[in-house]
């Protein structure tokens, strides 16, 4: 998930609004969801590529402020810790085998969103479009088999020179795009969107990891 933010339907009561045609929104408010999503991680070198899936989830935090009274578009910014994960395994007579690549990610969303109401609902349709700075916590890959009684196992880091190398290292900073969009009803909402990468994971020369994801999400606007 990318964490983004959405927009929400006012009722009378609410103490900081603006009005815009028919209906009214809010200059100023926050969102928490929960995100869902799959997650592909991509290596290309000379036009051939390589992909894994993993699954990803993550809690979001955005705020949103009104950008100009004549129109219902806002800035959105916020923050989200997202957990991706990937297992492969394998169990056969004397032989067990488990592999686990995971990494968990600060990411920090800035988009512009447009609020447009259905008329007479309280529904509204919230598209919008951004950048998603991720700072990478933690990336490693955890290895183990058994084979006859005998035991080994392994873990490194994509981001230590101690495991990957001086010049193997992954990016812990990188940039990503995203586009979607946001269905409120009241204070609830649902959320499609897709995050492409702007950097890469990890470069060297014409080979490159990058990712893209889908985002689900479910939230609550206050």
């Amino acid at each position: 998930f990318c964490a983004t933010a959405s927009a929400q339907f006012v009722n009378s009561n609410s103490s900081q609004r603006t009005s815009h045609a028919s209906y009214d929104v809010e200059s100023v408010f926050n969102t928490f969801d929960l995100t869902y999503s799959p997650l592909t991680l991509k290596s290309s070198e000379d036009g051939d590529a390589e992909t894994q899936d993993f699954n990803a989830i993550s809690l979001n935090w955005n705020q949103a402020r009104l950008l100009t009274s004549n129109l219902p578009i806002y800035l959105t910014y916020g923050a989200g810790l997202q957990y991706a994960w990937k297992t492969d395994s394998e169990n056969e007579d004397n032989y067990s085998y488990r592999n686990t690549i995971s990494f968990l990610t600060i990411k920090v969303p800035v988009n512009v969103m447009y609020n447009f109401n259905i008329p007479n609902t309280s529904v509204n349709l919230m598209p919008y479009v951004g950048l998603n700075l991720q700072g990478h916590i933690l990336g490693q890959n955890k290895y183990s088999y058994e084979y006859d009684g005998e035991t080994e196992s392994e873990s490194y880091s994509f981001f230590s020179k101690d495991d990957m190398g001086e010049d193997d290292v992954f990016n812990r900073i990188v940039l990503g795009w995203q586009i979607g969009a946001k269905v409120s009803f009241n204070k609830y909402f649902f959320g499609v969107a897709y995050q492409g990468p702007v950097t890469n994971l990890y470069k060297e020369d014409d080979f490159k990891i990058n990712y893209s994801q889908v985002n689900v999400s479910l939230g609550i606007m206050f």
